[in-house]
């Protein structure tokens, strides 16, 4: 998924975790091979992806699955939207639903081999997750919160590199306190020190929202998806 921190995890698994056996690298993949933006569903045994894609064995690998607090990602996506179109400006994001009207921004994104139409980067949010659950019936794979990489980057990464067999890398933690997005499509992305202050603070969540986005996404977010996840539903101030 776009803006869920991928990036941050794939440089801190590869900087401090070591699965031996593998003659180049650290047995750590950037993205899944059949690209970490795309859909398993209509990807995965379909798609080769341009980077780091080639001859792998996609039933081979365990995808780590990123998510982020709905509030926070919707934001995120106005600072880089991808391949993503909807109304929206920089005086009214997220734009859930038209400032003026009311009624709710649908969302064309383009992915590698489809493309969709979702009725607002609620459902694209609630959509994206929601596939990855029912496909983890088919292949097996991990959930981590973009948070708790970020607060706890430590515990998180010795969690996840002991789960698939590898082992700690020697000297102490590496931390990536510049943002893990450096150029291009990337560029003005947070760093460690501002992430933390920006997803520290509660009144973040919120941020650019109107009274309208916050009804609709209150009413739509799937509350048992968001339990499960961990997140809260804000009050509006």
């Amino acid at each position: 998924m776009f803006n869920t921190g991928t990036n941050l995890l794939g440089n801190l698994l590869v900087n401090n975790c070591q699965i031996d056996g593998h003659k180049k690298g650290t047995g750590m993949r950037a993205q899944v091979p059949w690209g970490k933006h795309n859909p398993p569903t209509e990807h995965r045994l379909k798609h080769v992806s341009k980077v780091g894609g080639k001859n792998v064995n996609q039933t081979a690998v365990f995808p780590l699955v990123i998510i982020k607090d709905p509030y926070h990602w919707s934001v995120s996506q106005c600072r880089h939207r991808y391949f993503t179109i909807w109304e929206h400006d920089e005086a009214h994001c997220p734009a859930i639903v038209d400032w003026k009207t009311g009624s709710p921004n649908d969302v064309f994104v383009k992915y590698a081999l489809t493309h969709k139409m979702y009725d607002t980067l609620v459902e694209m949010w609630q959509e994206w997750y929601t596939e990855y659950e029912e496909q983890s019936t088919i292949f097996p794979l991990a959930y981590l919160r973009f948070e708790d990489i970020l607060f706890h980057a430590e515990h998180v990464v010795d969690t996840v590199c002991k789960c698939v067999g590898g082992r700690r890398r020697k000297g102490p933690f590496k931390y990536l306190e510049a943002s893990a997005k450096q150029k291009g499509t990337h560029e003005g992305a947070n760093g460690l020190v501002s992430a933390i202050i920006r997803y520290g603070n509660p009144g973040k969540r919120l941020e650019g929202w109107t009274k309208g986005d916050w009804e609709y996404a209150k009413d739509h977010l799937d509350q048992s998806l968001m339990k499960k996840y961990g997140y809260s539903f804000p009050d509006w101030q």
